[in-house]
This record gives C-alpha cells, sequence and structure tokens, in this order.
C-alpha cells in the first residue's frame, strides 16, 4: 500500500482560522493514527502552533537571505490555507486532494479486493495466514483467563484463503445481503478477521471496524450509526453483544462468530457462547459460526460482486478514549 499524506498549518495570528491537510484520495483528512482522529480542540492547538513555529521560521528567513528571502523588506504574507473545516467539522483539502498520489497499485489494482485477487493468483498454493491453534485455556482465582496455544503455526495456501472468502461472499449473498451493505466486525485481529473482510468485500459490502476492547456502548452505537446489517464477532464477544438492547439490534440481522474451538474442552466458555446465542437468537437475529456460513456459501455458490475504487472499503471506528469512538470513512482509493 502507498501513503502520501502532508501536513499543512495556517500561520497563527489572532483571529486566524488554523486548518490543515492530508493528501487523501476521497475528500476525509486523515488527522492521527490508523483510524484515530485528533479532537477538533486538539487540531485547532496544534495547527495553531505550528503556524506560529512556522511563522517565526519565515521571519528568520526573511532576515538572513539575501532580499529577504524573495520578499520585500517588511512584507508579511501567509500561506494560502489548504484545507477547510465543513458543516460536520471534518477537515477536507480544498485544492489538492488526490494530486500526487497515485490511484492505483504499479500493477494496476484500484481496490483491496483486487489487491487480493492479485495476490491469490500470483501465489496459489503458496502459503499465508498462519494462526497457532488454541489448547486450552487457563483461569486464574479471578476467572481471568490465559490462553494456551500450539507452538506451531497452521498455514493455508493462498487458492485456499481465496475459495474461502470466496464461500463467505457468496454465504452473505445467500442471506439477502446487497453490495454497498454494511458489516462489522468486532474482534481480535486474527486469520478469520482478515478472512472475514475480504470475504465482505468479495460481496461488494463495506467493513465496519470496531475495537474488541470496546464495550456495550461503543459497540452499540456503530451498529446504530453505520445501520450494520451483519456482524463478525469473536465467540467470547458474543456475552456483550447479548446485552445490546432493542435500539441497537434494529438494522442487525445477522452474527456470525469465530468458534476456537480449544482442543481440550473448555465448559466453562462452552455454556457463556451457548446461552449468549440462545439470547441473541430471542431477539430476532440469526447466528452462525464462521464455518457455517462457508459451507452455506459452498452450496450456494454467486458471481463476486467487485467494489468500485470510489467506494467505501472501511468504516474505522477509533478506540473511544476521548469520548464517543469516531467512525473515519475510507475508500478502497484511499487504501490502495
Amino acid at each position: 500500500m502507498q501513503a502520501c499524506w502532508r501536513a499543512v498549518a495556517y500561520a497563527g495570528r489572532a483571529g486566524a482560522r488554523p486548518a490543515g491537510a492530508g493528501c487523501v484520495l476521497g475528500g476525509r483528512a486523515k488527522t492521527k493514527g490508523a483510524g484515530g482522529q485528533i479532537p477538533l480542540g486538539s487540531r485547532q492547538f496544534m495547527a495553531g502552533h505550528l503556524g506560529n513555529f512556522l511563522g517565526s521560521v519565515d521571519s528568520l528567513l526573511a532576515s538572513v537571505l539575501p532580499g529577504g528571502g524573495g520578499r520585500r523588506t517588511g512584507e508579511r504574507q501567509l500561506p494560502k490555507p489548504y484545507a477547510q473545516w465543513d458543516a460536520d467539522k471534518v477537515l477536507y483539502n480544498r485544492e489538492r486532494v488526490g494530486k500526487g498520489c497515485k490511484k492505483t497499485m504499479d500493477s494496476g489494482e484500484a481496490t483491496i479486493y483486487e489487491v487480493m485477487q492479485k495476490a491469490i493468483d500470483t501465489h496459489g498454493d503458496r502459503l499465508t495466514a498462519g494462526k497457532r491453534a488454541l489448547i486450552q485455556r487457563h483461569y486464574d482465582e479471578q476467572g481471568r483467563e490465559k490462553l494456551q496455544l500450539a507452538d506451531k503455526y497452521d498455514f493455508i495456501s493462498y487458492k485456499a484463503f481465496g475459495e474461502a472468502l470466496g464461500h463467505i461472499g457468496s454465504g452473505l449473498t445467500a442471506k439477502g445481503l446487497a453490495p454497498k451493505d454494511r458489516a462489522v466486525i468486532y474482534a481480535d485481529t486474527s486469520r478469520e478477521w482478515w478472512l472475514s473482510a475480504n470475504g465482505i468485500y468479495s460481496a461488494g459490502m463495506t467493513v465496519v471496524t470496531v475495537y474488541s476492547t470496546l464495550g456495550k456502548e461503543g459497540l452499540a452505537h456503530g451498529l446504530v450509526q453505520t445501520k450494520a446489517k451483519a456482524l463478525f464477532a469473536d465467540a467470547k464477544l458474543l456475552t456483550i453483544i447479548a446485552t445490546l438492547d432493542k435500539a441497537a439490534l434494529k438494522n442487525l440481522k445477522h452474527v456470525v462468530y469465530f468458534a476456537d474451538g480449544p482442543q481440550m474442552p473448555d465448559e466453562r466458555m462452552a455454556a457463556k457462547v451457548k446461552a449468549a446465542v440462545e439470547q441473541i437468537k430471542k431477539a430476532g437475529v440469526e447466528v452462525v459460526t464462521l464455518e457455517e456460513l462457508i459451507e452455506d456459501g459452498k452450496e450456494k455458490k454467486a458471481k463476486p460482486v467487485a467494489p468500485q475504487p470510489e467506494d467505501i472499503a472501511v468504516i474505522m471506528y477509533t478506540s473511544g478514549t476521548t469520548g464517543t469512538p469516531k467512525g473515519v470513512i475510507i475508500s478502497h482509493t484511499n487504501a490502495v
């Protein structure tokens, strides 16, 4: 993936409005971190200080360079602001959005889906996506779990990965989900996470990421705001999903969970998962495992719906440490 970010600021003066911009294809300016946004007040504070610094450098250059740095003595100019705030306090690049950034990979791929298909076609039987199997869960006196994992990684081939993601897309289509529908992934990073995301793309849908560390309120906010119809989650997080009220579940139709299946039976976790599944089903939401979705897709194959470069690839929610989690919109072009 390629990155082309620029940080610019409006030189600080009394009453001047700070601004900054990122070279973001699609219009939304990147502010801080992978999917994070600096609060508006902090952005203004930082931009103001950066502007004062740039103003000091400008004055210094004007005093020491021949001809005053190319300006007439005593002349004071402000750099033209590159960005502006919209009504929702989102920072947009005014003139330079997308200029200087490539919109495709060197080999021509323009979406995340195309990048993955290229990798699958190119590498075929080579191995990818390693995972260590869960041997057993151990619990301390406070009930906190500690996972015992296998020593060696289990890999699958690019070809097998491609087949599985295709089955996921077919399974989603068979359940009535349509291109541009949204699916939340509420899970720790894992092979199942990445497989699910690419399966969602193969159905032309949008991925919504919600940190697995966010509790009930953060998850509910993401579901309601994006009107997601599907939710992929770790088995251990089903207990949180089961506590959501009707308002949070208003648009949700399907829950797909990653059954970790420890090699040594875990009756404590199994009982929690069973109870949570029953509670979610009572709310009118279908619940299946990822394996069941894949099997369903095998039987009901559907033609992939390739997303377009301008389509939204990810709505990435922040950690929520400074308030309600914010959804950062990223198109396929942004990502590529």
